[in-house]
């Protein structure tokens, strides 16, 4: 049904979108004139082609394949399961067919007043909504993998470096990742798992491997003040008072009246002779607690014996009262 003698003596080449490539023309051809090779309106016509649908019928599926796959590569494991994933893949390659040929899902004169043309306008936007979506997830997962690797080895700023790459590409991706996980949510959950380790290492008394934890979520959550509180306190037990020191003032930065970092703080200044930065922060102590756990903590460690010297001291628990008239059973770490 090709008029190949027509359209070789008008074109030059063959223009019918029934023309399937199959070279019999060539084969049949007993002058040896027709020829079958790539050109570039060759090229241009095998898009029509797939425009068009013509003698392709499984373009349209192979895109849904497609991102299907796509979908469930990159959200795999996800909370929100494999199922979602497949279907926002699936959305996202259903736009993109309609871009290309609306009539694959559109049937003709479905809504009137609805033209092709904002059909393909209206699946076009939203299909590369719902792809760059899917990137911007699939570039936060990827950062986040390596700041993952980073912390296994150790390497604090390799950690930082991958957590400031993906802010950077999150905070691009952000307008379309909206309805998914945000990049900060899943850094958040990453240093939740490692601040539960760090916690197990902190009270099975591995102050070190503690420490190395809890400053690998700082690299990546530099604000988090519960990892400064008992990064201070791993330190404070390897009697690394100063270092110690700076990490209660950044929890006493978040929040000046923390009873646990004002209590440990004034440990450190003891261990450091700052015995009036100490019974200040004692006063401050037994200001704000009311109950007396405090007040029988400071009494029951030995640590605190060393201000029995400073008037500051002594006059601060003389005149405190607390309202429970037993001691508390808890221990300096159920403090928290």
């Amino acid at each position: 049904g090709v008029p190949i003698k027509h359209e070789v003596q008008e074109f030059g080449v063959i223009h019918d979108l029934n023309c399937m490539n199959c070279g019999d023309c060539v084969a049949a051809c007993p002058e040896g004139a027709l020829a079958l090779k790539p050109t570039r309106k060759a090229w241009s016509r095998g898009f029509e082609r797939v425009a068009t649908g013509s003698s392709q019928p499984l373009w349209a599926e192979a895109i849904l394949l497609t991102t299907a796959l796509a979908g469930l590569f990159l959200y795999r494991g996800r909370e929100y399961g494999d199922f979602l994933a497949v279907a926002m893949g699936l959305g996202a390659g259903a736009g993109v067919v309609v871009a290309i040929k609306p009539s694959r899902f559109i049937p003709a004169g479905w809504a009137r007043g609805f033209s092709a043309r904002t059909a393909r306008w209206s699946a076009g936007a939203a299909g590369v909504f719902l792809l760059l979506g899917m990137v911007g997830q699939g570039v936060g997962a990827r950062a986040l993998d390596r700041g993952r690797r980073a912390l296994e080895a150790g390497d604090y700023q390799g950690t930082q470096g991958a957590y400031a790459a993906g802010v950077r590409s999150a905070g691009f991706f952000r307008p379309f990742t909206f309805y998914l996980d945000d990049f900060h949510d899943m850094a958040g959950r990453t240093c939740d798992q490692v601040l539960s380790e760090a916690d197990r290492l902190l009270e099975a008394g591995s102050w070190l491997e503690a420490e190395r934890l809890y400053r690998s979520v700082l690299s990546i959550q530099p604000d988090r003040a519960q990892a400064h509180g008992n990064l201070g306190t791993a330190l404070l037990k390897q009697g690394r008072f100063w270092e110690a020191t700076r990490c209660y003032l950044k929890v006493l930065d978040h929040d000046p009246n923390d009873m646990v970092a004002l209590y440990h703080l004034a440990m450190t200044w003891i261990q450091l002779g700052h015995f009036d930065q100490a019974a200040g922060l004692v006063q401050q102590i037994l200001a704000e607690d009311t109950v007396g756990n405090a007040y029988y903590l400071i009494q029951q460690n030995p640590l605190f014996q060393l201000l029995n010297r400073h008037p500051g001291y002594r006059r601060t628990m003389a005149v405190y009262r607390p309202q429970q008239t037993t001691s508390p059973l808890k221990t300096e770490g159920e403090l928290q």
